[in-house]
């Protein structure tokens, strides 16, 4: 049943109380745990207006979708140095060596992508060579 506010409306979900009770220390892993992902979906939200509202700037191909949060997340990771670490997140994590600007990130992505076709195509060649053996018998 819909509320006069129609989609964007509170909705009529009850939660029920939870089974069982969380010891102290399980309870801190949930809060650190909580506020990480918190933290991810409002970075992610600022930085992608596709999903900061359900009318604006959405995608209508999930294709799309995917590869605007990829390239987000790429950028997020290799080409934006980060207050809180004063480095990349894969420069910290030791990862890369250097920051990498647009053009290293889209060298990057080209190379692999271009390994990737390399090797569906040589499996495509493996395939046919299996196919026309078999047939042969």
């Amino acid at each position: 049943m819909l509320s006069c506010f129609g989609v964007f409306g509170p909705s009529s979900f009850v939660a029920e109380p939870p089974i069982f009770e969380l010891s102290p220390p399980f309870l801190w892993v949930q809060q650190q745990l909580c506020r990480a992902v918190e933290r991810c979906n409002l970075t992610i939200r600022t930085f992608m207006k596709r999903f900061t509202r359900l009318a604006l700037g959405f995608s209508k191909k999930v294709e799309n979708l995917t590869a605007a949060t990829a390239i987000h997340v790429a950028v997020y990771n290799f080409c934006r140095i980060h207050g809180s670490l004063t480095c990349t997140p894969a420069m910290a994590a030791g990862v890369i060596d250097r920051l990498w600007s647009m053009g290293d990130l889209f060298d990057a992505v080209t190379k692999h992508t271009a390994k990737e076709r390399a090797k569906a195509k040589r499996e495509r060649w493996i395939q046919r060579l299996i196919d026309r053996l078999e047939g042969g018998k």
